[in-house]
């Protein structure tokens, strides 16, 4: 397994060692920070956040403003008992593991065992996002403005590739603006790439497939967010993680990333194989779309 980042939310320096020393003997293989704080510009795999005492836990950082700063990082909310309340609070409030910390020299050892085990868990995952050998082609569709066609060219691309390769492909739309493609093509989404940025800390490949919707030619659809001013330049480590998880999934993608100045358009750019700049709306460009399916065929 590779090496995973970890940082620990607390202001307890006895809980800060006891917590290091059991990260970093992990088979998981761990690097621990040494100083961090909220907001530092570093973003950890893994985040323990000490909620033993009040709702904000002695580090005075709560799950909520953990998981808000830190969507893509796995959250471990370590508390004082195994308290049902506490635990329904703590995955409401988007942990991804509760573990309790007794003190009782004759329960260390047990409690050692059981964070292992979580560091294990959460390294295992995050190896499968990182999928297998397996050649995931991804391509993204920019326009050089608003109005060029680019929605047009990049759903008939991703429709005729599902159509000739037979594998799984997904048209991803990141553009900030009411989904499209659904439109075109007939369905209706139920969910939206909102509702995965949003469950992030819950979204794995049998989640992503709750949230696309499948069109009679093969192709999954992740439409566009209802809400126009999404995915926002804030969110665009959020959409990396979402584009991770469905390079995990598919063997092809295909990404509207909307206009070369979009929220996303960096991160659609370092996630594709190749980029397509669409760059007027005439129909020898939409016919091209084929010589496009061709090469990958």
């Amino acid at each position: 397994m590779g090496l995973l980042s970890a940082a620990i939310s607390t202001t307890d320096h006895q809980f800060k060692a006891d917590v290091g020393r059991v990260l970093r003997a992990s088979r998981a293989g761990v690097r621990v920070a040494d100083s961090w704080r909220v907001g530092d510009g570093m973003t950890p795999d893994v985040i323990i956040a000490d909620v033993r005492g009040d709702a904000s836990g002695p580090g005075g950082a709560s799950l909520d403003r953990l998981r808000s700063a830190y969507p893509a990082s796995a959250l471990v909310a370590v508390a004082a008992t195994a308290d049902p309340v506490r635990i329904l609070e703590a995955m409401r409030a988007g942990a991804n593991e509760f573990l309790d910390w007794p003190t009782a020299a004759d329960l260390v050892a047990e409690r050692d065992r059981s964070f292992m085990g979580a560091l294990d868990r959460i390294a295992q995952k995050r190896q499968a996002l990182a999928g297998d050998n397996r050649r995931v082609r991804t391509l993204a569709f920019f326009g050089a403005k608003g109005g060029v066609g680019t929605t047009t060219v990049a759903t008939n691309v991703a429709v005729e590739l599902a159509r000739a390769s037979k594998q799984p492909t997904v048209l991803v739309e990141l553009k900030q603006f009411v989904g499209e493609a659904g439109v075109y093509l007939g369905v209706r989404p139920r969910y939206t790439l909102a509702d995965a940025i949003d469950n992030l800390h819950r979204l794995d490949v049998p989640f992503l497939r709750e949230l696309v919707v499948r069109h009679k030619s093969g192709l999954d659809i992740l439409s566009g967010a209802e809400q126009p001013d999404r995915p926002s330049p804030p969110e665009a480590e959020a959409v990396e993680h979402v584009l991770r998880i469905v390079q995990s999934a598919y063997e092809h993608v295909v990404l509207d990333a909307g206009v070369v100045t979009s929220a996303c358009a960096e991160t659609a750019a370092c996630h594709a194989d190749t980029l397509y700049l669409v760059v007027t709306a005439d129909v020898p460009c939409i016919r091209n779309t084929q010589r496009v399916v061709d090469r990958l065929t």
